[in-house]
């Protein structure tokens, strides 16, 4: 499935909002991090190479760019997954520590990988082939949390514990790897 994209600039500490529609949505590049809000719903982090669907789909995104910084982007969206295989870490880490792929059961919301003071950032993967899941703190849910479609590689800056909820009907896996 072909993806379309969007280029532009949000001047330092100032939104905008781009009326775009689909299910799926990749920044293929950003010169700095950044936050988003999906139809107005509340704002998560963003930044090049991270990406994320909504089986209900989306209208519109408003980019948030930080105070300072001009952001300049490049989005890709779709109805289909957009498979971006490229893989950045944006913190000079001593040491990467992976960890066996996690099962989270149906239903549950389990902590995927605990606090550690020394982290600076989790990498985490959805390895399911069809069920999103939700990462967030230990209130994840069905309705709480951000979403991670299958196959979807995401980075959080966090020292605090990280927690998945699944929805599906059946046990998912979790791939893990902290940069310390």
């Amino acid at each position: 499935m072909s993806y379309k994209t969007l280029d532009g600039t949000v001047p330092a500490g100032d939104s905008a909002t781009l009326p775009i529609k689909g299910k799926y949505l990749r920044c293929l590049e950003a010169n700095v991090d950044f936050e988003i809000s999906v139809d107005g719903q509340g704002q998560g982090k963003m930044g090049r190479s991270i990406g994320f669907g909504d089986d209900d789909g989306f209208k519109a995104v408003t980019l948030y760019a930080p105070q300072g910084s001009i952001l300049t982007y490049t989005l890709a969206y779709s109805n289909g997954f957009i498979n971006d295989s490229r893989t950045e870490a944006n913190n000079t880490a001593a040491a990467i520590q992976t960890t066996a792929d996690t099962s989270v059961s149906a239903g549950a919301t389990t902590e995927i990988i605990a606090a550690n003071s020394s982290r600076k950032t989790v990498v985490i993967e959805n390895l399911d082939a069809a069920n999103t899941v939700r990462w967030g703190d230990s209130n994840a849910g069905a309705s709480r949390g951000l979403r991670i479609a299958p196959g979807v590689p995401v980075s959080i800056d966090t020292r605090a514990g990280v927690y998945i909820h699944n929805p599906g009907a059946s046990a998912v896996s979790i791939a893990i790897a902290e940069l310390v």
